[in-house]
This record gives structure tokens, C-alpha cells and sequence, in this order.
């Protein structure tokens, strides 16, 4: 379940929300003026995750081993 981030275009609120499947398609509304007037924002969480992903490298092994030796 991804969490999303918002602004409201009525009265600027930011606001984080964990949306569901069951969710996906419902009108999202502002927690501090209940407009459903909002605009999704680009999360910087979602593009450093997004970076992180392409550049990680399995192990010798193939899985989850560390080549220093720690776990």
C-alpha cells in the first residue's frame, strides 16, 4: 500500500495518505477543508527508493550476503 502525498489547491494544506486498493480510483479529500480539490505531489522518498533500486547488486552468492562478513 503506497503512501502518496497531496496539496490541496483550496487551502494549500500538505498532507501524506495511505492508500489502499480497495481505495485507488475514490476521490481523495483534504483533511482540513474536506475538498476533494488536490493535486498528487512527486514524493522525494519515492525517487531516492526508485535510484536506490536500479543500483543494488546481489552478492557472489547471489543473495543477501555482505563481502565483509557481517550480517
Amino acid at each position: 500500500m503506497p503512501i502518496f502525498e497531496y496539496q490541496c489547491r483550496d487551502c494549500k494544506h500538505q498532507f501524506e495518505l495511505l492508500v489502499t486498493s480497495s481505495q485507488q480510483g475514490e476521490p481523495i479529500q483534504c483533511p482540513q477543508c474536506k475538498s476533494t480539490d488536490v493535486t498528487k505531489n512527486i514524493s522525494a522518498s519515492t525517487i531516492r527508493v526508485g535510484l536506490a533500486a536500479s543500483t543494488v547488486r546481489p552478492g557472489p552468492s547471489g543473495g543477501c550476503s555482505s563481502p565483509s562478513g557481517f550480517s
